[in-house]
């Protein structure tokens, strides 16, 4: 596939997904009263969304990893556990916390990291300069998943959401490069989930709306901390084993 036809599907997905999303979006934000259900409903149909527009236009399969081994055994005990803590001391917004958290993490994981990501590394990717350009398809594609927050203008106001989409840009490249690094989606999925449900938990923004100059320095430097652990956790040498999990050899 040619490079120009690459874009032109990234382009198509990227687009009719917008454009589906902000019409049942804007229907769901009339209709619907709480926050909570819209949440939930609108994230579910945006994974179904995501699945369709896959199948006809990307073809983007999704990696996972399933394997049992005593570290993610671990990993997962700890998480039922403080789960547990949160429901003992939290237990009036747990449940929505929960499902807010959940259905947001799976949908936009399967569609940025799930579809997104790997399209974006085959349109990049240099094998004369393969730790660049997969650096390049990391912040293009935390660039992309932050910017999408901009329709969170529907119901929230502009600073608020101009704070986010700068930390989300971050974090969107956090969550690739454990992708990247683990090829599952598993882990991205529980890393998102866990941050969204702890802020979802709390009932707080991601910045306070009350100081702009200290909402979007908070939120740059949450950016910077996010970018920091992106660039020490994305595989150095050999980053070619990498890679292949998502471009096929014939797509050298």
């Amino acid at each position: 596939m040619t490079q120009r036809a690459r874009i032109l599907r990234i382009g198509l997905f990227l687009l009719s997904f917008g454009l589906i999303d902000y019409m049942y979006g804007s229907i769901f934000n009339r209709l619907i009263v709480s926050d909570t259900w819209f949440i939930v409903i609108y994230k579910v149909c945006g994974l179904v969304l995501v699945v369709i527009l896959n199948r006809l236009i990307t073809h983007q399969s999704f990696f996972w990893n399933l394997k049992i081994s005593v570290g993610r055994t671990l990993l997962w005990l700890m998480a039922i556990g403080t789960l547990t803590l949160f429901a003992v001391y939290h237990p009036v917004n747990f449940i929505n916390a929960l499902s807010e958290a959940a259905t947001a993490a799976i949908a936009e994981e399967l569609m940025f990291r799930g579809v997104l990501f790997p399209q974006l590394l085959k349109l990049t990717f240099n094998p004369k300069r393969r730790f660049n350009s997969t650096l390049l398809a990391i912040g293009l594609c935390g660039l992309i998943f932050g910017l999408w927050h901009f329709i969170n203008l529907m119901h929230q106001p502009f600073l608020v959401t101009l704070c986010q989409v700068i930390e989300v840009s971050g974090m969107g490249c956090l969550l690739t490069a454990v992708y990247l690094r683990s090829r599952s989606l598993t882990l991205p999925i529980a890393l998102h989930f866990w941050l969204d449900f702890v802020i979802r938990l709390n009932k707080s923004s991601y910045v306070p709306v009350s100081s702009s100059q200290i909402s979007v320095g908070t939120s740059i430097g949450h950016l910077c901390l996010y970018l920091a652990i992106a660039l020490v956790i994305m595989p150095k040498k050999p980053i070619l084993k990498y890679v292949q999990r998502f471009i096929p050899k014939l797509d050298f």
